[in-house]
């Protein structure tokens, strides 16, 4: 993000909302990566263009704050890259450990203080979403891994894809991430 109020040359991100911006600049990347043609004439014949940002955070940095008053689900405690399609299942699960984690908390079964409740939904549920954030990333890296038709990065990701689906691996890690871990 370029500001310009401190002096910052470079202009925000199609700070216009060009569609024409974000076309040509998407159709020359799927060229570079060797995309088949079919795929860049139907991008060059999109009226509308839209660039959107795939977002991670790290699941390890704190999700309590320091004094017990905010405590992160979702998203916002653990953004991953789309690869997986996890990020409201993860979300859902977050906010039923965290209910479950509370309600264990007035019961007694917990420390009396709130921060205790907050950390343990925190430590119950970063193991879970971190490795979910590690898959996400390796899938993501596979699946875009361009080059074009019978260049080594393809045919790597083609067999990569081949080998796991007849293992069963990836219907496994897609199962792993829609088991409630709570």
């Amino acid at each position: 993000f370029a500001d310009r109020a401190a002096g910052s040359a470079a202009p925000p991100e199609n700070s216009n909302w060009e569609a024409s911006d974000v076309r040509e600049d998407c159709v020359g990347r799927l060229r570079r990566a060797g995309i088949p043609a079919e795929v860049v004439s139907v991008a060059e014949q999109c009226e509308r263009c839209f660039e959107l940002g795939v977002y991670e955070h790290d699941a390890t940095a704190p999700w309590v704050s320091r004094g017990g008053r905010a405590v992160l689900l979702g998203d916002a405690a653990h953004a991953m890259a789309p690869f997986l399609g996890q990020g409201a299942n993860q979300a859902i699960q977050d906010g039923y450990c965290l209910a479950d984690r509370l309600a264990a908390a007035r019961a007694g079964g917990l420390a009396a203080r709130v921060m205790g409740p907050l950390q343990s939904y925190a430590l119950l549920r970063r193991a879970p979403v971190t490795a979910l954030q590690l898959e996400s990333r390796l899938l993501g890296a596979m699946e875009t891994a361009g080059g074009g038709a019978g260049t080594l990065p393809q045919f790597v990701r083609d067999a990569f894809f081949l080998a796991n689906g007849k293992l069963g691996v990836a219907a496994q890690v897609f199962v792993k991430g829609a088991r409630p871990w709570v």
